[in-house]
This record gives structure tokens, C-alpha cells and sequence, in this order.
């Protein structure tokens, strides 16, 4: 007779409320065991992508915000026309060793997102890389033209925050415009570097000098106008005058002609280092001629006989200054031959004087030597003057003065207007 097996005690009495408890007394024990270690998060490279995954842990009860992000470049109020703009500040830290994120604010809008500070970034539009200390973005596409207020936070995973200053930048590719509505006597222009029909080839203005020629230019706030001109057809290197503009972009600029014919040119820098420039201009600067002003009131005359009307006063004008002129020329000339005459005057007067014992001017023959020089001879037979002249007579000088009876060496030793020398007989 087979032996009965008893059924195990626990499948006797298993009902669904005691199943229940069993399920829920596992699930407890799982929960109250330590967590398994995270995998390890990748390792920061040297040139970030945009699309990696970010670790999931934080630090629990955090509450200290990262230290705020140090900006470094592009320097605040920075203009610039680079197109391939770099972005760069220094890391942040966390005291509780949290994960960091970054988020670059342009204009208040969070436009970069995600950007990791072991060098792993997450989002669009950037590549992004740690460098000696240093989170670099560059944005991709660069940015557009346009006045940027920027700053960049600094946010752990427990969702602390700090931020950086707000820095201000301009990107500007655009050159600036040049527009010239004023060249000395000549008004309301309209010689525009955006148009160059308004600045044909050859275009020339004509002015009356010597004087100081204005241009009034107007361009974009800020800019430098520059103002080069050198002799027309020359290869001379260009006169250059700067003229930094305001905040209006208008600047009176000038430069002093000379008669004569120049190239001019009209050059602008904006502060983005955006260079633009006019063709070349040509100037003309003619001699005024010489006015004559009115004539005051002239006493009762007689009868007078009027000339032909003038057929051109500009021509009779330059033709009485021509006249004028040469009056001048003249008298300058005359006053000149005077002043030589007089030197040559000066410079001939008797310098000698020879005379006896008595006082009776002697006739005689008179050899002049000075050092480095030969001999001169001169003669005086002016018995009744004495007197004769030995140019460049003056100290050092050694005369030989020869008369009918007596020959006399002597040395002058000091300079004097007029040497009198007794000839003893």
C-alpha cells in the first residue's frame, strides 16, 4: 500500500493576500540595499561635440552654487569684424564636487545650452573645448551682425546658479559709407562711396588759394575720416590729416593748398577696422587775383573822355595785377641794387693813412701780405690826401710801405677801422 506524501506546509495556506506581503517585504530589501557604483562618465576631450549624454547624479542636499564663471575674451565693448568669434571664460568650481553647466545668454536669451565643464557639451550651433583653465565656444554658424549684451551661468545639478558680468560686443562686417556734401565753395553734394556714379572719373572742383579747403563728410558714428592728398600725376606718397567723427558721423575736415592741381582722396575706418574709401578727386587751386577797392570821393574836375567799355573784366583785372606785380618786382630790385651799392661804398673807404713827421701826407708804394694769402701791391700818389685803401687790412696783416727815401716793414698786431702810420724821412 502506497505511502501518502504530504504537501509542503507552505503550499497549504498561500492566498493572494499573503502573496501581496511577499512581493512587497522583497521590493523593501532591494530598496534598502547600497546602490551598484555608476559606470564611469566619459573622459573630457580636447574638442567637444554637440551631442554626448550628461550623468545623471547630483549631490543630495546641495545648496552652494558654483563659483561665477571669470569672462575673458571677447573683451567687454569689443568691436570687430571676425567672423569666426571665440567665446572664452574661466572654469567654474563646485564646493561639493557637482556636476557644472554652462548656458551663454545673448541678450538675455539662453542661445548655447549644455555646455559641460570637463569639456563634453551638449546642444546646437557651437563646438566647444577646455583649454588651460579655459571653457572656449565657438559658435557655428558665426555669429550674425548686430550689438550683443552676453554673460554666461554657471548651474550644478542640484539646480544652483551663479552668473558671470554682462559684457558688451558688436560684430560689424559691413564697411562704412562715405558721403562728401560740401568741398569749399561748392554746396549740397552728394558724392556717395555706395554710388560710384555719383563720383565719375575725372571729377574736379576748381577753388581760388593758397587757403585752407574744407571738406564736410559725413559717415558712421564713431568712424575716422582721413583726409590724403599729394600733387596730381606725382608718385609722391599721399599728405594724410585723420579726423575721428562723434556720434553724429559728421566731421569738417581740411587741409592748406597751395596753388596747383591735386588728387585728392576721402578715406573712412569704422571701429571695427572696416575700411571704405571715394575715388579719387581732383583739385584745382588758382591764384585769386588782385582787387581794387573802391576810391573815395574825388574833388569837381573838368571835362573827361570815358575809354572803350571793357570787353572782359576778369582779363583787365588779372592785367592790372600783372601790372602790379611788376611794380613790385621792380621796386624790389631797385631797393636791392642800393643796398649793394652802399656795401660796396662801405667796403671801399680809405683804410690808410701815411704821413711824415709833419703831418704831410707821403706818396708811396704799399705791399700787403696776410697768413695763408699772396701779395698785394698798392700805390698812393695822393700826396695831398695821403689816404689810400688795402682791402682786408686787419690784424696779422705785414705792410712793406716803400717811399723815395725810405722802406718801412711793419706788422700790424690789433684790428682798427683806420691804421695812420708815420713815415719817417
Amino acid at each position: 500500500m502506497p505511502i501518502p506524501v504530504p504537501n509542503p506546509p507552505c503550499s497549504q495556506h498561500i492566498t493572494p493576500i499573503r502573496l501581496i506581503r511577499l512581493i512587497s517585504l522583497i521590493g523593501l530589501i532591494v530598496a534598502a540595499m547600497p546602490p551598484h557604483a555608476l559606470a564611469t562618465p566619459p573622459p573630457a576631450t580636447s574638442s567637444a561635440q554637440v551631442s554626448t549624454t550628461i550623468p545623471t547624479f547630483f549631490t543630495p542636499n546641495d545648496t552652494t552654487a558654483p563659483t561665477a564663471p571669470l569672462l575673458l575674451r571677447p573683451a567687454d565693448g569689443t568691436y570687430t569684424s571676425e567672423k569666426t568669434l571665440e567665446f572664452a571664460w574661466h572654469q567654474s568650481t563646485d564646493i561639493d564636487s557637482n556636476k557644472i553647466i554652462y548656458t551663454l545668454y545673448l541678450n538675455n536669451v539662453a542661445t548655447y545650452l549644455g555646455i559641460s565643464n570637463d569639456g563634453n557639451a551638449e546642444g546646437a550651433g557651437y563646438t566647444s573645448r577646455i583649454e588651460g583653465g579655459e571653457v572656449r565656444l565657438i559658435p557655428n554658424p558665426p555669429l550674425p551682425d548686430g550689438t550683443y549684451d552676453w554673460y554666461v551661468t554657471a548651474e550644478d545639478l542640484s539646480g544652483n546658479k551663479s552668473y558671470s558680468a554682462s559684457w558688451h560686443l558688436t560684430v560689424d562686417t559691413v564697411p562704412p559709407t562715405i558721403l562728401v556734401t560740401d568741398i569749399d565753395t561748392y554746396h549740397h553734394l552728394a558724392l556717395d562711396s555706395t554710388n560710384p556714379a555719383s563720383v565719375p572719373p575725372g571729377t574736379s572742383f576748381d577753388v581760388n588759394g593758397p587757403k585752407d579747403v574744407y571738406f564736410t563728410v559725413v559717415t558712421e558714428p564713431f568712424a575716422t575720416i582721413s583726409l590724403q592728398y599729394r600733387t596730381y600725376l606725382s608718385y609722391t606718397s599721399y599728405q594724410t590729416y585723420p579726423f575721428p567723427t562723434g556720434s553724429g558721423g559728421h566731421v569738417n575736415s581740411y587741409a592748406h593748398f597751395d596753388p596747383g592741381t591735386y588728387e585728392v582722396l576721402i578715406s573712412a575706418v569704422d571701429r571695427a577696422g572696416q575700411p571704405a574709401a571715394l575715388p579719387p578727386l581732383l583739385l584745382r587751386v588758382t591764384a585769386a587775383a588782385v582787387t581794387i577797392g573802391p576810391i573815395g570821393p574825388i574833388g569837381r574836375i573838368g571835362p573827361i573822355s570815358f575809354p572803350a567799355p571793357l570787353t572782359s573784366l576778369p582779363s583787365t583785372i588779372s592785367y592790372v595785377a600783372t601790372r602790379v606785380g611788376m611794380a613790385g618786382y621792380v621796386a624790389i630790385s631797385l631797393a636791392v641794387l642800393v643796398l649793394i651799392l652802399l656795401i660796396f661804398l662801405w667796403n671801399r673807404r680809405d683804410n690808410l693813412i701815411l704821413v711824415d713827421e709833419h703831418g704831410n701826407p707821403l706818396a708811396a708804394s704799399v705791399w700787403h701780405s696776410r697768413q695763408y694769402t699772396s701779395y698785394m701791391i698798392y700805390k698812393s700818389y695822393k700826396t695831398y690826401t695821403g689816404r689810400l685803401r688795402v682791402p682786408h687790412l686787419g690784424r696779422y696783416s705785414t705792410l712793406t710801405i716803400r717811399t723815395s727815401r725810405i722802406t718801412l716793414v711793419l706788422s700790424l698786431c690789433q684790428n682798427a677801422r683806420v691804421y695812420t702810420v708815420i713815415v719817417p724821412q
